[in-house]
């Protein structure tokens, strides 16, 4: 058995938006199967089914569903984790200070996630 992180992406639709951007949710799963590629698969059907399109779901006050997107990460994990361990990371740009002081604080910021390969051969493709 090997342990994998997976990046699931889900994507919230308003029916009524209320400006121009798009919510999505990113949820990191750890998932421990016998290959990588089951563990892909074992990550698509956790995403499919954290789906809610029922009518009682909303965001805001605002009727909404939320739709699995897919995976986009992936990150073979190798060894045993131990308390502190990083397995996984998101690499982000800011304008200056002032945004990163916004981003720290909680406050709305735009940060660029600049998520491109890395030189490190632990990280795999998002997909089989």
């Amino acid at each position: 058995m090997k342990w994998v992180a997976h990046n699931v992406m889900r994507i919230l639709y308003l029916e009524k938006p209320n400006d121009n951007n798009v919510p999505l949710w990113e949820n990191m799963l750890y998932i421990e199967a016998d290959d990588v590629d089951t563990a892909y698969k074992i990550a698509e059907e956790q995403g499919r089914r954290s789906e809610d399109k029922s009518e009682f779901f909303a965001c805001d006050g605002i009727p909404a569903h939320l739709l699995f997107v897919g995976t986009r990460k992936l990150i073979s994990i190798e060894e045993p984790l131990v308390s502190g361990d990083e397995f996984t990371y998101l690499q982000l740009v800011v304008k200056d200070e002032a945004e990163l002081e916004q981003l720290m604080t909680r406050q709305p910021v735009y940060p660029l996630f600049d998520d491109r390969d890395s030189d490190d051969d632990s990280e795999e493709e998002s997909s089989p």
